[in-house]
């Protein structure tokens, strides 16, 4: 089994599927890994952490190496059935298809030369053997096609392979897609995903991927959007969509897209995401989703009977510790009705309780950004102060 080196090229079919429908995006990280699953707060980026670790467990078992059993400690159980499943079905893929475990290559790099054996691009595929490629994937189902197309190019290109064979695992699903890729499909769509990128014109246009590009405050696709907001308002300074670069430089600026986003957007938002819910509780269900049942979730109400039972059925109380979690702020409300004491004076206590039996953590100090009353006068007046300043005092918007 051989693996090759991490490093990403420029053009690498990685970013093709993202490419297909925008040639402008530029990668923040690991799309693959986002998760929006409604009982978790974490961030992209610690779903793009969570993902490269699953990608780590499954290469190191895949090589059938000691240490993927040392990764498998650090996931969650669901993120273990789901590498787990993924490495026992491209296991059996390789079987199917006449091969052993010997033969894959592991994350091994693909490269497309030019004539002048200048290098395109290159790539890393998860697994592949033979003319089959494989892409193991742990996020939400994406169409990736384009990127198999990427890795399977320069064989095709070359000659080397008469056509390839393509997967995408999704192991959250449990599912599969396979496609028979040949030369002239490949030439069709990886040279023309190249030829829009290197465009010097290429334009931005809205597409599934513009909450991960780091452009996106940046795009004149999507401003032109919130700028056709704003300029339903009275009186409303427009956002300048050609230069929103500069918003995070200018005060000014970022305001204005931060009030509207507030006001309008976001509670556009929340309301489509209520109404949707209801009309599918209702039993019809929007056209391009599906309703897909959640167990409810299971809550621990008394914490002590559950740390006995655990530990009585051979459960190390130091191992139950890291798990057992309680708000400081429930433990206020319980310790001011029961002593009958003030907030404050039960805010007090419970912190010098907690701090002796050294039981309390505190996080650095954060803050909030909260609107001020007056924030769209506030705005309009710094608006015409700027246009006073860069085009003079005579000067009407």
């Amino acid at each position: 089994m051989k693996a090759g080196p991490k490093e990403h090229h420029c053009l690498g079919p990685s970013n093709w599927p993202a490419w297909a429908e925008c040639p402008c995006y530029e990668s923040t990280g690991d799309v693959d890994a986002f998760d929006e699953r409604e009982d978790h707060d974490e961030t992209e980026t610690d779903w793009a952490v969570r993902g490269t670790m699953q990608h780590s467990a499954c290469a190191c078992l895949l090589r059938e190496e000691e240490t993927g059993h040392g990764h498998l400690m650090a996931l969650t159980v669901t993120e273990k059935e789901e590498v787990l499943w993924a490495v026992q079905r491209v296991f059996d893929l390789a079987r199917e298809h006449g091969f052993r475990p010997g033969d894959l290559r592991i994350e091994q790099r693909v490269s497309l030369f030019e004539d002048d054996l200048q290098v395109r691009y290159f790539g890393t595929c998860d697994v592949r053997f033979g003319n089959v490629y494989i892409e193991l994937k742990f996020g939400q189902p994406r169409n990736y096609f384009a990127q198999l197309a990427g890795y399977a190019l320069p064989d095709l290109d070359e000659g080397s392979i008469a056509w390839a064979i393509a997967y995408v695992l999704y192991a959250r699903r449990r599912r599969q897609l396979r496609w028979h890729i040949d030369r002239e499909t490949a030439r069709r769509i990886g040279y023309g995903i190249l030829r829009k990128r290197e465009n010097p014109y290429r334009k931005p246009q809205p597409c599934s991927y513009c909450g991960f590009c780091a452009l996106k405050l940046a795009c004149p696709a999507i401003n032109a959007v919130v700028e056709h907001v704003g300029q339903q308002l009275p009186a409303w300074p427009a956002l300048p969509t050609a230069d929103t670069s500069a918003s995070t430089s200018d005060p000014v600026l970022m305001g204005k897209m931060r009030f509207l986003a507030k006001a309008f957007l976001e509670k556009w938002c929340k309301a489509v995401d209520f109404a949707s819910r209801n009309m599918a509780e209702g039993g019809e269900v929007p056209v391009g989703f599906e309703k897909r049942p959640r167990k409810g979730a299971k809550l621990v109400t008394r914490a002590r009977a559950a740390l006995d039972a655990l530990q009585a059925a051979g459960v190390p109380a130091t191992a139950l510790e890291p798990v057992l979690k309680c708000s400081f702020g429930s433990l206020v409300d319980v310790y001011r009705e029961a002593m009958g004491v003030t907030k404050a004076q039960a805010e007090a206590a419970v912190l010098g309780h907690l701090a002796r039996a050294g039981a309390v953590e505190h996080k650095p100090e954060t803050f909030l950004l909260r609107q001020l009353d007056d924030a769209a006068e506030r705005l309009l007046l710094a608006s015409a102060k700027q246009a006073e300043l860069f085009f003079g005092p005579n000067h009407t918007h």
